[in-house]
């Protein structure tokens, strides 16, 4: 920090007495003696001396914010549970005379293989056409002997190739099984024959190839209006597989903090 000071000497005029005599002459006359008045000695009065004061700021504190904060709440949101609406906005129509045939081969282990002919009337199979007015997909459920079929197929349109999913849960075939391959239809049938991919009471882990997937749909009347029971379709889906132990998971509780 600088610090300025200004300081102004004082001065002092001194005037010295003058004193003056003369001897005279040795004349009797008493001598006469003149006093002269001595001047008045005047001080210099002292100018004021300012001292400038440097500016000082004061820091700010840096001693860190003690202010306790409260722990933040968890909030647990809520997943609501899925529901299908019905009835549902479903495309296409409803398959009121026809059939279904489909042959499952799969690789390993022929004895689960599967291959039925099934009657769609009196089901709820629907159809729906392409562009060109041909059967460009197919979905539902069909009675297949003691049990049902769930089925899937569509054709993709731009290159003649289709994917499928079909599911069968009856007194003598059990599997579930995704398939692609060639795609072929007209204004009443379609097919699709490839390979693909299953599960069965005899492999479940890591499912097996299936050699041969095929799949053929023959139909000879429509109704206007689709049918699908949306809920029976969600309890066949989730049906329990023979065999098949899925474990249960657990969800740890969760704690939360209050506010």
């Amino acid at each position: 920090m600088k610090r300025i000071a200004m300081m102004a000497g004082v001065g002092v005029l001194v005037s010295t007495c003058l004193w003056a005599g003369s001897a005279g002459s040795q004349v009797e006359e008493p001598p006469t003696t003149i006093a002269e008045e001595i001047p008045t000695t005047t001080a210099a009065e002292a100018p004021s001396t300012t001292v400038a004061e440097p500016a000082t700021s004061v820091p700010e504190s840096t001693v860190p914010d003690t202010t306790i904060v409260d722990a933040p709440t968890t909030t647990v949101a809520e997943v609501p549970p899925i529901v299908i609406e019905t009835p549902a906005d479903l495309p296409g129509q409803h398959v009121a005379a026809g059939s279904l045939s489909f042959d499952v081969q799969f690789v390993d282990t022929p004895t689960f293989n599967c291959s039925k002919t099934l009657d769609l009337a009196g089901g709820q199979t629907n159809i729906a056409l392409d562009d060109a007015g041909n059967l460009g997909g197919l979905y539902g459920i069909a009675n297949s002997g003691t049990g049902k079929a769930g089925v899937f197929m569509v054709g993709l349109g731009a290159v003649p190739v289709g994917v499928a999913v079909l599911s069968v849960s009856d007194d003598t075939c059990e599997f579930d099984a995704v398939g692609i391959g060639n795609y072929a239809a007209t204004g009443g049938s379609a097919e699709l024959e490839g390979t693909g991919i299953g599960i069965h009471p005899g492999q479940y882990t890591e499912g097996e190839f299936i050699e041969l997937f095929k799949i053929s749909a023959s139909v000879q009347s429509v109704e206007a209006q689709p049918s699908l029971d949306l809920t029976a379709l969600e309890a066949f889906v989730l049906r329990a597989r023979p065999g098949l132990e899925l474990p249960v998971p657990t969800v740890p509780p969760t704690t939360v903090a209050a506010g």
